[in-house]
């Protein structure tokens, strides 16, 4: 029988606050997607996930689709991953553009 470890949950945040960090800075994609991994893992495992969103989506995005009156008839890939971020190479560096430009979120109730 496995053994299980408790760690406080003010560790979890302060980790995922310094993981929400990089994943706001400008560093390659493919480093991003290896944090996402890493963060779902760890958060699905100790059923704290509750989601994330895209950061171009929250700083930018949602915005411009408003002010378009919320056409559904274009693409909203370019508003939630930016415009330079929609297929982009694992190479790709930005701050905010791209799939895995994201902000992760966490239960407060325990």
């Amino acid at each position: 029988m496995r053994k299980s470890a408790t760690i406080k949950l003010s560790s979890i945040r302060r980790q995922l606050d310094a993981a929400n960090e990089l994943l706001a800075s400008a560093i390659p994609q493919s480093s991003k997607a290896t944090i996402c991994c890493m963060i779902e893992a760890l958060l699905n495992e100790a059923n704290l996930y509750k989601g994330f969103n895209c950061l171009y989506w929250t700083t930018k995005g949602c915005a411009e689709w408003q002010e378009s009156g919320r056409n559904n008839d274009k693409s909203k890939r370019p508003l939630i991953y930016g415009p330079e971020g929609v297929d982009c190479k694992p190479e790709f560096v930005s701050d905010i553009q791209g799939e895995y430009s994201r902000r992760y979120y966490i239960h407060n109730e325990l």
